[in-house]
């Protein structure tokens, strides 16, 4: 019974994020992560909320609007996984579409690890605007699986 309830405040701070991301509620954000919380993306981590304010600022100086779509969740204990489709506007208008997965690790109903997964490639060709720049992702991405097709 104790599992079911810590999964239930698991699930409740996960789903928490999601709208404070969607709605740009930086204090609800902030509220879901301990205070020694950790954040990886790109080969980065972020320490702290100081983190956490970084990531904040850095996905709204890039997206106008977020939404997600989950795929698949899958919760055991303190631990969440979880599959989704980020939709998203851009500064220009242009609607992105990135499939994503994070992990989630908590401790007392609070993320102390955030981990995000994702096709770079994918996620800068949905992004790209000019041609020069399409072109350049479309030659990383194919070089990067040539010999698989060969």
């Amino acid at each position: 019974m104790r599992e079911d309830t810590q999964n239930q405040m698991n699930l409740k701070t996960a789903e928490d994020l999601r709208i404070a991301v969607q709605e740009k509620n930086l204090e609800r954000l902030l509220a879901c992560f301990d205070d020694k919380c950790e954040i990886e993306l790109f080969g980065l981590k972020l320490a702290g909320k100081d983190g956490v304010k970084k990531w904040f600022k850095w996905t709204y100086s890039h997206m106008d609007k977020i939404g997600f779509e989950s795929t698949k969740t899958i919760i055991d204990g303190n631990v969440l996984f979880e599959e989704y489709v980020l939709n998203g506007v851009i500064h220009t208008g242009k609607k992105v579409k990135s499939r994503q997965m994070r992990s989630l690790i908590f401790e007392e109903g609070r993320i102390k690890t955030f981990r995000l997964y994702m096709d770079r490639l994918q996620f800068a060709d949905s992004i790209a605007e000019d041609f020069a720049s399409k072109l350049i992702i479309s030659k990383f991405t194919q070089r990067s699986v040539r010999e698989m097709l060969q």
